[in-house]
């Protein structure tokens, strides 16, 4: 393999010269370039394995060894073992690159989405001289259209995800706006109505939140949940009794403790 050092800001990486793929970089130069872990690639190529195709995106070669790993190694011990073959080496193309960029997270991850463009764009030297490099040229163009292409596919499916997403949502921000206070507050008689959990009504939740200690008798939230901003109490004085009434309200913060104490706790309502 032929390989060159190239400059990314204060790095210098390593690429491999590939005639089918132009330029291949290794995983370990892969994750210097996008400042993070060896690990935290492999983690997102995990997560996102149909999104990479081999011999498009990447390309995995087997080191070369002198161990037979075809036939048992005898120990000293007189037991047999077999070597395993040597694991492949992942290396990645320019459009491999180029969609790590889109899935990983920071501005350095669109700083080197952008050198990996450039870098394209600098090795691409036109050269209109002879017919042969003239076709040369036409092939490397049409290639860059289809990374230019392949880009869009990806991105219309975050975007198609997304919006996936927020349909997903809706149903719930319009039951929270529903029940909202002007103040950002839900009563806690409300709130299960807003998370519209199945089998969770009013009375149900209240006799949950008690038996989980996180409200009292009077369906007052203990002071240690109070003070984690996740309800508030507020008073209201009724001229004709004579009195004060306290009402529990829900913060944002605490529907959603509410919402993931319920996830978590699920079978207390099943076996009802």
């Amino acid at each position: 393999m032929k390989k060159e050092i190239v400059k990314f800001q204060d790095l210098e990486l390593e690429i491999v010269v590939d005639e089918q793929h132009e330029w291949l970089i290794d995983t370990k130069t892969l994750a210097s370039g996008y400042e993070v872990t060896v690990n935290a690639i492999q983690e997102s190529y995990s997560r996102n394995k149909n999104e990479f195709e081999i011999g498009k995106h990447f390309v995995k070669t087997i080191p070369e060894t002198s161990i037979n790993t075809t036939t048992p190694t005898i120990r000293g011990n007189g037991e047999n073992i077999k070597i395993p073959p040597p694991r492949p080496k992942y290396f990645w193309t320019k459009r491999g690159v180029i969609r790590f960029g889109f899935l990983l997270k920071g501005g350095r991850a669109k700083l080197f989405r952008d050198w990996a463009e450039d870098l394209i764009i600098d090795t691409q030297k036109p050269d209109f001289s002879t017919h042969q490099s003239t076709l040369r040229e036409y092939s490397k163009l049409s290639l860059q259209y289809a990374d230019t292409l392949d880009e869009l596919d990806l991105k219309k499916q975050l975007l198609l995800e997304a919006n996936n997403t927020i349909e997903e949502q809706q149903p719930k921000v319009e039951a929270y706006n529903k029940f909202i206070e002007t103040d950002g507050l839900i009563r806690i008689a409300d709130v299960a109505k807003t998370l519209n959990v199945k089998g969770v009504g009013r009375n149900k939740l209240y006799e949950f939140l008690r038996v989980s200690n996180i409200i009292d008798a009077n369906n007052i939230p203990y002071q240690g949940y109070i003070n984690r901003g996740l309800f508030e109490v507020k008073q209201t004085y009724l001229k004709n009794l004579d009195t004060y009434t306290s009402t529990t309200f829900a913060t944002t913060k605490g529907l959603d403790f509410i919402q993931k104490h319920i996830n978590q706790n699920i079978n207390y309502f099943l076996s009802k």
